[in-house]
């Protein structure tokens, strides 16, 4: 595996905004070191800390007060939207930040790689144990199923960068394992994986691959 690129920097960001007339500090101050190609890192912290919105951040969903965000090494503002869709896939607990619920399953997957030949996407519908809902809408998926979409969507559009905000929190055994073992095949084909969870005994487990945790608390890494 090649750790050699840099593909996302974080440096000094801060995200600010108003509430009640109080200046609320989401993101202060936040660096992490550089993140490089194929590696896998977790984002540890208590609720309200800051995880989601440094996703948010990175997504340029929300606006940074200041510091700065990089994706191999050139400013995500100065980056197209198309170029920050191709490089960066999120996928969180809201199914609708991955999928369109009012797509059929083959209609997302087309949507999102129109150029892939109908073998590919028959194969990611199969993959994905989805061969029976391949005409559903999204949103009439159950939670896990829409997952399991979604992973397909990254894996398909060649994602570089997969973030995972609690995508499993919410699953069955039987899926969420399905879905983890879906997230390791991207990290094993180069993908980088930055993944919030409070799950202790996935992080041991990967920590034991090579994994790394971060901690935010305060909207700072610590």
């Amino acid at each position: 595996m090649n750790y050699s690129t840099p593909i996302l920097t974080i440096r000094n960001v801060s995200v600010y905004y108003s509430k009640y007339g109080n200046t609320i500090k989401a993101l202060d101050n936040c660096s992490t070191r550089d993140l490089r190609s194929g590696e896998w890192l977790f984002l540890k912290g208590p609720n309200g800390a800051g995880k989601s919105t440094l996703f948010k951040a990175i997504t340029r969903t929300v606006n940074i007060s200041s510091g700065s965000i990089e994706l191999n090494g050139k400013n995500i503002h100065k980056l197209s939207n198309r170029e920050l869709f191709q490089k960066i896939f999120l996928i969180s607990q809201n199914p609708d930040t991955s999928t369109v619920g009012e797509l059929t399953v083959e209609e997302n997957l087309v949507f999102s790689s129109p150029r892939l030949s109908h073998t590919s996407i028959k194969n990611a519908i199969e993959y994905s144990q989805l061969s029976n809902h391949r005409h559903h809408l999204a949103k009439n998926l159950s939670g896990g199923q829409r997952q399991l979409l979604a992973l397909q969507i990254a894996r398909l559009r060649k994602t570089k960068l997969l973030l995972l905000d609690e995508p499993f929190a919410a699953l069955d055994p039987a899926n969420e394992k399905k879905g983890l073992e879906l997230v390791e095949q991207l990290n094993m084909d180069g993908v980088t994986i930055f993944f919030i969870t409070h799950d202790d005994d996935l992080i041991a487990k990967k920590q034991h691959s090579g994994s790394e945790l971060f901690t935010i608390l305060n909207g700072k890494i610590i």
